[in-house]
């Protein structure tokens, strides 16, 4: 029996020792995301934009006047949803918190610029760079889901 013991409490150890690195390496990862959130915080919708549209020219081959166009578009919509954030915590640092029916709205025009933006990006690309990027937004969009999903299993 105690020949038995000793090796089963060195699994034991072995396998928590192995989710305890597992653990602080999505802690790492997680920290490094948040950190490269704030520092895109940092950056002006300008920088952004051009940041967002070389990354697009990388994966979907664009030419010079898609990359122009998208850039424009991405400018627009950045520079959009910094004046709504700005609102947002403008009300927020007031201690206002919005109506039913004022958060009803925000959902709607948010949604409308969406389908705006998608409406403009499928005038823009070709059919096979479209595809590819209307398959990538899904991908991420899923992404963000299953984030969502288990940061709230763990809170």
């Amino acid at each position: 029996m105690k020949k038995l013991i000793f090796p089963l409490l060195l699994v034991f150890f072995a396998i928590g020792q192995a989710q305890t690195d597992k653990n602080s390496d999505l802690a790492n990862n997680k920290s490094e995301r948040h950190h490269l959130r704030l520092q895109d915080a940092k950056r002006t919708p300008a920088e952004r934009a051009n940041l967002q549209t070389k990354r697009m020219a990388l994966h979907l081959d664009l030419t010079e006047s898609q990359q122009k166009s998208v850039n424009a578009l991405l400018l627009k919509q950045n520079e959009q949803r910094d004046l709504s954030f700005s609102a947002v915590k403008k009300d927020k640092e007031a201690g206002k918190q919005p109506t039913d029916a004022e958060r009803y709205q925000q959902q709607v025009n948010r949604l409308d610029s969406q389908i705006a933006f998608q409406n403009e990006m499928k005038s823009i690309l070709n059919e096979k760079q479209y595809a590819q990027w209307k398959t990538q937004r899904e991908k991420s969009g899923k992404r963000l889901m299953m984030r969502k999903h288990h940061k709230g299993q763990h809170d």
